[in-house]
């Protein structure tokens, strides 16, 4: 009779592992919330080109729900380390395949936040996977693998932003041709108004016209003009009668006259600097500035590097957040641990 090959799997979960599978359900509740708060935070690739509001989209950076996404993810991020530390490999690695099923259950009902939700997952899973290298949980091996887990987390975000403005690199591109024209005209405005109220609290001094003007310069003047009645005068009366009435009337009208006009340029300038403008830029205009502007070798080296280049902005950003990220997950988890060993 043929013999039977008999294969058995035991998948009994260990002591280590069952009592963190609470914790591992709770991590999910508190990825959720990191989901449902980034996706309220209205966060778009296409604010960063809406210079006409750009004050009030970098106010979603501080907003309550970004701050509170903040707190999550990084609750959820120290969590999982605490998970990983201490657990068989194949147990510390379920967290990322749960997560990236949670994620994509997630984009069903937000199909526009299918790359934010995958990375997400994706990084926060691979951190129990490093945590289950270490044997101790210290706060420096704590630390060191959430900066691993957080290191993945900026390579996705440059690779997905890179992705996206590769593949949308000309409406990006025409995207941020449209913010600048729209935002010229308020630059501009303001900068007309400050020169224009700095020309109008600037005031002219005798001291001003005293230092530009001497009475060498009026008698000089006179001489020319009136060289012979000047002459028929004894030197007190040139001195004194022409010279010092003159050169008092001169630096007078003077002072008198430049602050008169500084204040009419200054009024004019604040006049066209409350004028409301747009610059729009129809599809033959901006053809017509790309031609011109194609003429500037650097012009064309920033095109050609354009979606690189908005990929390195936005992670810069995110390296910026990832340092808060860090502080709040790492001191989470070693609190975990600090609790569980009491």
């Amino acid at each position: 009779m043929p013999s039977k090959i008999e294969i058995s799997l035991d998948l009994s979960l260990d002591e280590y592992v069952k009592k963190r599978l609470p914790l591992l359900i709770l991590l999910i509740v508190f990825m959720l919330f990191s989901f449902l708060l980034f996706a309220s935070s209205n966060l778009s690739t296409l604010y960063i080109f809406d210079f006409s509001h750009l004050q009030y989209n970098l106010s979603k950076l501080y907003s309550l729900h970004f701050i509170m996404f903040i707190i999550f993810f990084s609750l959820t991020l120290g969590g999982t380390v605490f998970y990983g530390f201490g657990a068989k490999r194949f147990y510390a690695s379920l967290p990322l395949p749960i997560y990236l099923v949670v994620a994509f259950i997630s984009v069903i009902f937000m199909p526009s936040m299918l790359l934010p939700f995958v990375g997400f997952a994706f990084a926060l899973g691979t951190a129990s996977i490093f945590a289950s290298f270490y044997s101790s949980p210290t706060f420096g091996h704590v630390w060191a693998v959430i900066s691993k887990a957080l290191l993945i987390f900026v390579l996705i975000v440059f690779i997905f932003s890179f992705l996206k403005f590769s593949l949308g690199r000309e409406f990006y591109f025409n995207l941020m041709l449209d913010g600048a024209a729209s935002f010229a005209p308020s630059v501009s405005s303001q900068f007309v108004g400050v020169c224009a109220s700095a020309i109008n609290n600037t005031q002219i001094s005798r001291a001003d016209i005293e230092s530009s003007v001497s009475k060498d310069d009026v008698r000089a003047m006179i001489l020319q003009q009136y060289g012979a009645l000047f002459s028929m005068l004894n030197s007190t009366q040139q001195q004194k009668i022409v010279v010092d009435q003159a050169y008092e009337s001169v630096i007078n009208n003077t002072v008198e006259m430049g602050n008169k006009i500084k204040s009419q340029i200054a009024s004019k300038m604040m006049q066209t600097a409350n004028k409301k403008g747009e610059i729009k830029l129809t599809p033959e205009r901006k053809k017509q500035l790309l031609t011109q502007l194609s003429t500037f070798p650097q012009f064309n080296l920033f095109r050609n590097y354009f979606p690189i280049l908005l990929a390195l902005g936005v992670t810069s950003l995110v390296s910026v957040l990832d340092f808060f990220i860090q502080i709040i997950s790492s001191l989470f988890c070693y609190f975990i641990f600090k609790i569980s060993a009491s």
